[in-house]
């Protein structure tokens, strides 16, 4: 299992296009005005909104972006929202009772679906959505980002002006090799700080240490943490690794602040240097070069990367 995960991240970059991307439908959302996107979506496939949240801007998306993840939705929506449902297996509880409650708030013309299949795909083809699908092969939803991504895309090119700009990214054996780098440095639970505006990439190096490399890892970005969170290392215990994701800007003063106060209280600090130009760039590399650290760290710690046991067992508690 563990080579199935190190191949689907070595052929990462093949999910960057709309080429495996198949659409449904696209034409039930043709005259509509909206005025917000909203991503509904749990764990890895929720990290979709975050991507595009931080994103907008990269890919001329001139509306806001509202991520849920939940069951439920709130009242505090825009008037007429494209509401897109993601699901990577189509078949997450909190999804598909949002997909079905979207329908009845705001009517099937605003309602979009972006899956692998399941039920979700079933009640998209059932109403008439507009759907954006693909193969899952032998992916985990974690590692399946650049296809979910393209298939928002997709749905989004139907009713606004979005372009991907173009892009290069840094070769694998380069990120690979970073990835295994960066894994042998680091211990115990472990804490990933970022600037707002990559906090999508700081929660998907979360989210793939705890399901990758099975380690207890935290998240948050700068500002905020100057206001609380800092006050919490002064009685920490334990072995932590304290990861600073790319540049800090004009809070670089700061982050060495903190990371001086760390290394009194014996706490390891990594600073992670991101390739590319822009936002979009660093989403991609700082993506694939997450998954070679998360499943580098699982190998040495002799962990299954592809298992998720105790998820499992919850989805069956009802």
């Amino acid at each position: 299992m563990t080579d199935i995960y190190e191949k689907n991240t070595v052929d990462f970059k093949k999910q960057l296009s709309s080429e495996n991307i198949t659409t449904e439908y696209l034409k039930s959302l043709s005259g509509r005005r909206f005025d917000s996107v909203v991503i509904a979506g749990m764990g890895g496939s929720g990290v979709i909104g975050e991507i595009l949240k931080d994103n907008a801007e990269s890919i001329n998306l001139k509306v806001p972006v509202f991520v849920l993840k939940d069951n439920v939705l709130p009242k505090t929506y825009t008037k007429s929202p494209l509401f897109i449902s993601v699901s990577f297996s189509g078949d997450t509880e909190e999804t598909l009772n949002a997909f079905k409650s979207a329908i009845r708030k705001f009517g099937k013309k605003n309602i979009a679906a972006v899956t692998g299949g399941g039920k979700l795909k079933e009640e998209s083809i059932k109403n008439k959505t507009a759907i954006a699908s693909f193969d899952l092969g032998d992916l985990t939803p974690r590692q399946a980002s650049g296809l979910m991504y393209y298939g928002v895309i997709n749905i989004l090119e139907a009713v606004f002006d979005v372009r991907i700009p173009r892009f290069k990214l840094e070769t694998i054996p380069k990120l690979r090799k970073a990835g295994m780098d960066i894994s042998k440095k680091i211990e115990g639970n472990i804490i990933v700080y970022s600037l707002n505006n990559l906090y999508h990439l700081s929660l998907l190096w979360k989210n793939n240490f705890n399901e990758t490399s099975k380690k207890a890892a935290f998240v948050n970005s700068y500002p905020e943490i100057n206001h609380n969170e800092i006050e919490g290392f002064k009685n920490i215990s334990g072995k932590w690794t304290v990861i600073f994701l790319d540049d800090f800007g004009k809070f670089n003063h700061k982050k060495e602040f903190l990371k001086k106060e760390l290394k009194n209280k014996k706490i390891k600090s990594l600073d992670i240097k991101i390739p590319g130009k822009n936002i979009f760039e660093k989403t991609w590399n700082g993506i694939i070069l997450s998954h070679f650290t998360s499943w580098s760290l699982a190998e040495r710690s002799k962990e299954n990367p592809v298992e998720v046991n105790t998820i499992k067992r919850l989805k069956k508690v009802h």
